[in-house]
């Protein structure tokens, strides 16, 4: 393992990149992306709010006090075909041909240019920071600030198109909505550290630039939470992921488990990444976990629950302990074919990795099915795993 005081300053210098860009994400759903009720209020011509005029008191002809009728306020105006109508507020401009009422409007090239600062401002903050005339982090040789910036880039184009095709299937109805939420949570971590070996062994620039990436998902999904009203207002594209990562389809809970999940994998990355198992081990157990157990149980375990969380089955927590310890397991197994994650001997031999792993594995499922809702098990099942790797796959 690294040593602390690194780890600390990765840490630091993570949560200085999260700072800088939330900016970006907050100005982009709150004034690049209008929300219907704007878009209705700018559209319409409005009265001026004036006080009306009272007409003056005419006497009748024949004597007394009595009033008259008020007048019209305003007067009427002749339509064409010669009635007379009163004249009223301008009606709202029908939407162009071919966009249905209330539809969001066209992708500009100022929305796209702040969704893409999402990745290139803190892209650009980590090459700024190991430049030489700062040197706050370890210069990288430049192939392999090359290799990095475009993998960088890469792993964010194929994280991106993932939600994209998975968030289309469950627009189109091919897969219910449920099932999109946990197939992005399952497979959304594991994939992206499939490409964790081809970053340079550069130490700390790589592991931030890595880190760049779940920082971009994380503030997407923070555009996502502030996209609209969850009744089709807003951008399109940020609600239709809202709708793909929560349980309602309310834009708001894109900020409860999703968001906790992309803290975590970027806490993974920053902290620990290919320098030990505690953060691969930590993230598997809550990606493949808990996300196939949801699957599987809704499934398979209509009967069969739990008797303390009837909400629980045996089917899921079966599904989460055989996930959660195949994910562990590959992963580990794939850093090590490619040198980027060695363990120490002494865990490895006599089969010492599996028996280790199917451990960590059965206490985060059982820290998973435990009732009580006062945590989220995206907090609690990737803390229970990160402790156990640590006291079980680290040789100090």
């Amino acid at each position: 393992m690294a040593p602390l005081q690194p780890r600390l300053r990765v840490f630091l210098v993570a949560f200085m990149l999260l700072s800088s860009s939330a900016f970006t994400a907050t100005s982009s759903a709150s004034f690049l992306v209008p929300s219907r009720a704007t878009q209705a209020q700018s559209s319409t011509t409005s009265l001026p709010l004036m006080p009306p005029r009272m007409p003056p008191r005419m006497p009748p002809r024949g004597g007394g006090h009595s009033s008259t009728a008020a007048l019209p306020l305003i007067p009427p105006r002749p339509s064409r075909d010669g009635s007379l109508r009163p004249l009223a507020a301008s009606p709202a401009s029908p939407p162009p041909e071919g966009s249905p009422e209330g539809s969001p409007p066209p992708r500009t090239a100022k929305s796209t240019l702040a969704k893409l600062s999402f990745l290139l401002l803190p892209l650009s903050l980590v090459c700024a920071l190991q430049s030489p005339p700062l040197k706050l982090l370890p210069a990288l040789s430049p192939a392999d600030l090359r290799t990095d910036v475009l993998l960088t880039l890469l792993c964010s184009v194929l994280a991106t198109a993932w939600l994209k095709a998975v968030t289309a299937l469950a627009v189109s109805g091919k897969i219910a909505a449920s099932d999109a939420r946990k197939i992005i949570h399952t497979g959304s971590a594991p994939f992206f550290m499939l490409l964790w070996p081809f970053f340079s062994a550069a130490g700390e620039t790589s592991q931030l630039l890595a880190a760049c990436v779940p920082l971009a998902n994380l503030l997407k999904l923070a555009g996502a939470g502030l996209s609209g009203d969850g009744k089709g207002g807003g951008d399109r594209e940020a609600s239709d992921l809202a709708k793909a990562v929560s349980r309602s389809g309310q834009p708001r809970e894109a900020f409860g488990g999703p968001f906790i999940y992309t803290i975590v994998l970027l806490a993974a990355t920053g902290l620990f990444f290919t320098s030990s198992p505690v953060g691969v081990v930590g993230v598997a157990q809550m990606a493949a976990g808990d996300g196939l157990a949801d699957i599987v149980g809704r499934r398979l375990g209509k009967t069969g629950k739990w008797w303390f969380d009837k909400d629980k089955s045996y089917a899921g927590s079966a599904a989460f302990f055989v996930a959660a310890f195949g994910a562990s397991w590959g992963l580990l197994e794939w850093l090590g074919y490619w040198g980027a994650l060695v363990l120490d001997e002494s865990v490895t031999q006599g089969g010492g990795l599996p028996l280790r792993l199917a451990a960590i594995s059965l206490v985060c499922m059982i820290v998973e099915v435990l009732p009580g809702d006062w945590i989220d098990d995206n907090w609690s099942v990737p803390v229970a795993g990160a402790l156990l790797a640590q006291a079980l796959l680290v040789v100090n």
